[in-house]
């Protein structure tokens, strides 16, 4: 349950970090469900944290 509007809001490195592991996660999803076997696709860990500096900026 969300504490307060930021919480609850979704930020652009979750979707950004989404975007990374959506290949290897549709790599594994088709896979179980053409051989019933988990695919062997990856996500390498790879991260982003993007400083603000200041307004505008």
């Amino acid at each position: 349950m969300c504490r307060d509007f930021e919480s609850c809001v979704v930020s652009s490195k979750i979707f950004f970090i989404a975007r990374l592991k959506a290949p290897a996660l549709t790599h594994n999803l088709v896979s179980l469900l053409n051989t019933g076997k988990i695919g062997k696709a990856v996500y390498d860990g790879y991260t982003s944290c993007p400083l603000l500096m200041g307004m505008g900026n």
